[in-house]
């Protein structure tokens, strides 16, 4: 399944269009690490969001009195999927500027791995084929809205990292 869903959004951020913002930046010093500490905590708060966001759907559910545990893993796997496609989004595009500014659909790429890896996701959820060879139940529309609501979580954490950067550039350049 990681195959399916992750290395297409992945491909496409590789051919991701170029930070609009790159040539105003000053260039990287020579030894630099690719990961800084800003963008590995970036990374690490992201993921931990994602792992308490899965971890709580399925816990949530198996204390609700769900029919059993496959209905939470259920819902917890559909969590861990469509979080990764709005991080796989959020992290698309500029370091600083948000999507709005750099073009929302400008990587049409990234856009439709997402929708590929969202239909599977429902696929393997809704069909019986799939679903007797994934383990998994079907989910109501209500269970979706869950799933819906509770990925964004994951996708809005470097949304708003990055919206801190731009305050605190803005800040230290004297701009309110």
């Amino acid at each position: 399944m990681n195959i399916v869903t992750d290395s297409p959004p992945a491909l496409a951020l590789a051919v991701d269009p170029r930070d609009p913002d790159a040539m105003q930046r000053p260039p990287h010093r020579p030894g630099e690490p690719i990961l800084t500490w800003r963008s590995s905590a970036e990374l690490l708060a992201a993921g931990l969001v994602l792992a308490f966001a899965t971890a709580g759907i399925f816990a949530w559910y198996l204390a609700a009195g769900s029919e059993d545990a496959v209905k939470a893993g259920t819902m917890a796997f559909a969590v861990i999927v469509f979080s990764q496609k709005f991080l796989a989004i959020a992290f698309s595009g500029s370091r600083e500027r948000s999507l709005l500014k750099t073009g929302l659909f400008r990587n049409r790429w990234l856009w439709l791995s997402v929708g590929f890896g969202i239909v599977a996701q429902v696929l393997i959820t809704m069909w019986d084929p799939l679903r007797e060879v994934f383990g998994t139940v079907p989910l109501a529309l209500a269970d979706w809205f869950i799933v819906l609501v509770v990925s964004l979580a994951a996708g809005a954490v470097p949304v708003g990292m990055k919206a801190a950067r731009r305050n605190s550039n803005a800040r230290k350049d004297g701009i309110t």
